[in-house]
């Protein structure tokens, strides 16, 4: 290391360059009054200052030197240090045999199929020398967190139903990168709020969807009271592809969805937090407000283009993702239910403590809260109908609750999913004489770009569809007849209406509709350019729900309580 002395030659360095320098400028004010002076003053002046200029120069060199000499020692010190400290970590690495305390030593981080006997075993990497802790144990789909911040031993997979960090993911790194997105802290922790979730080049929050396989059985014992929903990692027998994971004629691995629904930040549909939904009536937060009412008119088609508004690939999802997400709440709440002998772990699914066991919004406008939990409520995003109910901010419940309203029943989840707003979903229309409409697996999401393309029938498939839609309101459930079909031929009409969130015939439904199902609501309406919509609204009471299904509006419809999230294909 530097010698004391070197510190202290060039600090009386510094000393003595001030005062030469104090010397100079005196000289410099004495000579400006000698204009008139006689040469013999004037030349003893300029004596002067050469002899300044000269011992300036004399010790700017002793300085230069000076700071050579401590380079070189800094240089010289860091090399010493670096081979003792390469040397001692290799006496550590030889020693670690002799360690006591860890369960594993190994010269690699650990993997999902260790199995250790219980959480809490340790692990050290005898290469890196970082430690890891199990934290989960599930058999080949332990979870290890490592010693550095966000590390994890094992996550190459998605979470396991009914554990922490299930219903999102960690996106693979050259998706991410492509994207243009990045990772947020705690992307890759899963007891970390902000597991699978990341940040784009707005700053809006977007979450990893992984793709699993689904299987429906229609089983009415508890928990399932008619619907048990089980996932998969591969398609095995009876579970099938859902509709979301299907684009451009291939099958993708995941997606990422809007965190948050969208709001209107410089003429950009953003996916923020605390933020003013944006809707599709000119009365509140307008989404003429991203331009103007010429190019960005307050229709629901208009959704379309106001999600290229953040880049050509963002999209309007699939109503067969919002299945999804409601199918993983559903097989996540039920395996912790199996687990728990009908204790459900709150910390892994917040909404588990309370029938209808799904994800709670903001339905009860009134009283800015959850029709089924009067416990949470919502901050006033300053809109308020005209009957006196009140819609609230993007995710606008306290850190607490933020869980409750989660498609996972996790902080990491995807937020306000049901009530706030009636959210705009593609995939499913009807023309303009009514025929009705599925998403081709050929066509491109992406290319739904705006309200003409997403109408264009090139992209579609027609199908008949059996429900009787006369113009009716009705609720999902009747006693415990079976309400979905679980069908696994992708080709059938059974499965577009499972995909699309429909009831699978007449019978499913009923007025009132059944518990198991929140009593959400099904408006069964023929329409023209239909423009379906999901979730419920903060108007809509038990109506709105997970289930809930619109088919009363139609493209060119402008409602105050319609709004819509983006979605980024790969």
């Amino acid at each position: 290391m530097p010698n004391t002395a070197d510190t202290t030659n060039l600090e009386k360095l510094c000393s003595d360059l001030s005062e030469l320098n104090q010397n100079a400028r005196e000289l410099l004010r004495n000579f400006s009054g000698l204009s008139n002076a006689g040469e013999n003053a004037q030349e003893a002046v300029r004596e002067a200052l050469e002899l300044l200029n000269t011992q300036i120069e004399s010790k700017m060199q002793q300085a230069q030197t000076l700071l050579t000499q401590t380079q070189e020692s800094l240089q010289n010190f860091k090399q010493t240090t670096q081979e003792d400290l390469t040397q001692f970590a290799e006496v550590l690495r030889n020693e670690l045999g002799n360690i006591g305390g860890f369960d594993y030593k190994r010269n690699s981080d650990p993997s999902a199929t260790i199995n250790p006997v219980s959480k809490g075993a340790l692990w050290i990497n005898t290469s890196t020398l970082e430690i890891f802790v199990c934290v989960d144990n599930a058999r080949n789909n332990n979870l290890w967190l490592g010693s550095k911040e966000g590390s994890a031993g094992s996550l190459s997979a998605p979470r396991e139903a009914g554990s922490i960090g299930f219903g999102v993911g960690i996106a693979p790194d050259e998706v991410v990168q492509s994207l243009g997105l990045n990772e947020m802290v705690g992307t890759k922790n899963p007891y970390h709020k902000n597991f699978g979730n990341y940040e784009d080049a707005t700053g809006s929050i977007m979450v990893w969807i992984p793709k699993m396989y689904v299987k429906k059985s229609h089983i009415v014992e508890e928990p399932y009271l008619g619907l048990k929903v089980e996932v998969s990692f591969t398609q095995k027998e009876g579970f099938v592809l859902p509709q979301c994971f299907m684009n451009a004629g291939v099958e993708i691995d995941g997606l990422f969805v809007d965190k948050y629904l969208a709001s209107a930040e410089q003429g950009i549909a953003v996916s923020k937090r605390h933020r003013k939904p944006i809707s599709t009536h000119i009365s509140h937060n307008p989404i003429s407000a991203l331009g103007d009412e010429t190019s960005f008119p307050n229709r629901y088609d208009t959704a379309y283009k106001a999600a290229k508004s953040r880049g050509a690939k963002y999209c309007i999802p699939q109503a067969s993702l919002y299945t999804y997400l409601c199918d993983l709440g559903q097989a996540h709440f039920q395996r912790l239910f199996e687990a728990g002998n009908g204790q459900v772990d709150l910390d892994k699914c917040a909404w588990g403590d309370k029938a209808p066991y799904a994800p709670r919004g903001l339905d009860l406008g009134a009283k800015l809260q959850s029709y089924d939990d009067n416990s949470i409520k919502w901050d006033w995003d300053g809109y308020t109908y005209t009957d006196g109910r009140k819609c609230g901010l993007t995710g606008g419940v306290s850190e607490a609750n933020l869980p409750k309203i989660t498609h996972n029943g996790q902080a990491n989840g995807i937020v306000d999913i049901t009530g706030l707003m009636w959210e705009i979903a593609s995939g499913y229309i009807t023309d303009t004489t009514g025929k009705h409409y599925y998403i081709k697996d050929s066509t491109d999401l992406r290319d739904l770009s705006d309200s003409a393309k997403a109408y264009t029938l090139s992209y579609y498939d027609e199908f008949s569809n059996p429900l009787t839609l006369d113009n009716k309101t009705y609720c999902f459930g009747n006693g415990t007849i079976q309400v979905f079909s679980g069908e696994t031929n992708r080709a059938t009409t059974a499965y577009k209406l499972d995909q699309l969130g429909l009831p699978r015939n007449d019978d499913a439904r009923s007025v009132s509709g059944e518990l198991r199902y929140g009593q959400d609501g099904f408006w069964a309406w023929q329409r023209n350019e239909m423009s379906l919509l999901v979730g419920g609204c903060w108007a809509d009471t038990s109506r709105a729900g997970v289930w809930a299904r619109n088919c009363y509006n139609v493209r060119t419809s402008s409602a105050h309580n319609v709004g819509f999230r983006t979605c980024l294909i790969p």
